[in-house]
């Protein structure tokens, strides 16, 4: 396990962090899926769906196509009303 908070086995045993200092900074290990999911997993994130629950796909020029994660249900709500 990794990441600046430390983590668990999948056993539940609790990891110790390995740490490598450099001249300008501390780093740390990557975090699994699982550790990033679980730090994430609170957060609550909203996007634009059709009738069908499927994800809505903007086109801000002829070139991209964008689907938009909003972290207020406010900024996912004002997209909607623009489409």
């Amino acid at each position: 396990g990794g990441g600046p908070f430390g983590g668990n086995t999948k056993d539940g045993a609790t990891v110790v962090e390995e740490k490598a200092e450099t001249a300008d900074r501390t780093t740390y290990p990557a975090m699994t899926q699982e550790e990033v999911e679980e730090w994430l997993g609170h957060i609550p994130v909203f996007a634009v769906t059709d009738s069908n629950g499927a994800g809505v796909v903007l086109k801000p020029d002829n070139e991209t196509s964008v689907f938009y994660f909003f972290m207020s249900p406010m900024m996912a709500n004002a997209t909607l009303q623009t489409l």
